[in-house]
């Protein structure tokens, strides 16, 4: 019985040991780079002819930098470093329909069938970079993302668009946020 107690006992203080110790070299934290500490966010350039885009993506970074938790977002006079971003293009495209009318004609070869756009998929492409402050070549080259929506005809489909162009921009600055810290 005494063997057993100090056997069960020296067998617990063994797992605890050998699972502290295996799990020891791992570190937590951030993927961030360890000297970048902050990031100043520069004003979105919008370069499509969809309104709106600019605040949109302007509102979405801080909050996905927040949410990230690695770098802190401060303004651009006292960061390290300014994240540029530059929005390309942006677009609206009928992914699925609906039959609407179907003519039969018995005199031709194919039924003439009408449809209509049902459910649409909305993208924007996003470049981005970053730079030092008061210096022109970037720490970070240019890269692409590209944010993704998909929206369903509702009774209004300008709002269904913007906030469509909201999710998708709230895409393309996790994706951003995502290339900003893990770059290193």
């Amino acid at each position: 019985m005494k063997f057993l107690r100090f056997g069960l006992g020296s067998l617990c203080m063994l797992a605890v040991v050998l699972g502290s110790a295996s799990c020891r070299h791992y570190k937590m934290g951030s993927l961030a780079h360890p000297q970048l500490e902050n990031i100043g966010i520069a004003r979105v350039e919008n370069a499509t002819q969809e309104p709106r885009l600019a605040p949109y993506l302007q509102m979405k970074l801080p909050a996905q930098f927040m949410v990230d938790g690695s770098i802190k977002v401060k303004p651009e006079e006292s960061a390290q470093t300014i994240l540029h971003t530059r929005i390309v293009d942006s677009s609206v495209v009928g992914k699925g329909a609906a039959l609407i009318t179907e003519k039969n004609d018995p005199g031709a070869e194919d039924s003439e069938k009408i449809y209509r756009s049902i459910i649409y998929g909305i993208s924007v492409q996003v470049v981005y970079w970053v730079s030092k402050p008061g210096r022109d070549d970037p720490v970070l080259a240019p890269q692409t993302v590209t944010g993704r929506a998909t929206i369903t005809e509702e009774l209004d489909l300008t709002e269904s668009r913007q906030r469509a162009f909201e999710v998708a921009l709230a895409d393309a600055a996790n994706q951003i946020v995502k290339g900003v810290t893990e770059a290193w």
